[in-house]
């Protein structure tokens, strides 16, 4: 239910004409191929981190939306 409500938050995000750039992080490696593929079908620009040691200042400002696994490890 929470991957749902923020997956469709995302879906409503476009900037004039360009889509929206999404950041996922999470450690499990098959969600997020899974989340990436369906958020690009969708025509959304996204990045995917194993972890959120990974987060640089740069993908803060590039993104539109974060999806993030609130219980990995660390």
């Amino acid at each position: 239910d929470i991957l749902y409500m923020e997956y469709s938050s995302c879906r409503g995000l476009v900037k004039g004409e360009s889509i929206a750039n999404i950041l996922a992080v999470d450690d499990d490696e098959d969600l997020c191929t899974l989340l990436k593929r369906a958020l690009e079908r969708d025509g959304h620009q996204v990045t995917v981190l194993k972890s959120g040691g990974e987060i640089r200042e740069q993908h803060l400002r590039w993104a539109d939306c974060i999806v993030l696994d609130v219980m990995m490890p660390g």
